[in-house]
């Protein structure tokens, strides 16, 4: 699914680009179930087309940000040395721990930037 979007940018390198009409998708998958798992699912199968992904975030806990989390085998997070970002930092490791303990599942902090 994710190669039938893809760009290819140069020898082993694709891109898929996002575009506004994705603004509202946040919005859409709340408590919308099948969605989420579609979405999640996209993620997870480009894992498998792919020797490397790396999902452009925004910034916060949202349901596209745990779709793509979710999905991953381990996440970078860069972070400023501010305060509100230490804070984010923070609920972000507390995401990631509810993973461990609720989902059964480890996903890596692989560097915090």
């Amino acid at each position: 699914m994710a190669k039938d979007i893809a760009v290819n940018i140069e020898k082993n390198l694709d891109i898929i680009v996002s575009s506004i009409s994705l603004a509202g998708v946040e919005l859409d998958l709340n408590n919308n179930y099948p969605l989420m798992e579609n979405a999640t699912k996209f993620f997870a199968d480009a894992g498998k087309s792919y020797g490397y992904v790396l999902v452009d975030c925004p910034p916060n806990l949202g349901i596209c940000t745990a779709c793509a989390v979710l999905a991953s085998d381990g996440v970078i997070i860069p972070v400023c040395p501010e305060p509100l970002a230490v804070r984010g930092l923070t609920l972000m490791r507390e995401f990631l721990n509810s993973c461990r303990i609720y989902n059964d599942f480890y996903i890596a902090a692989y560097k915090v930037l």
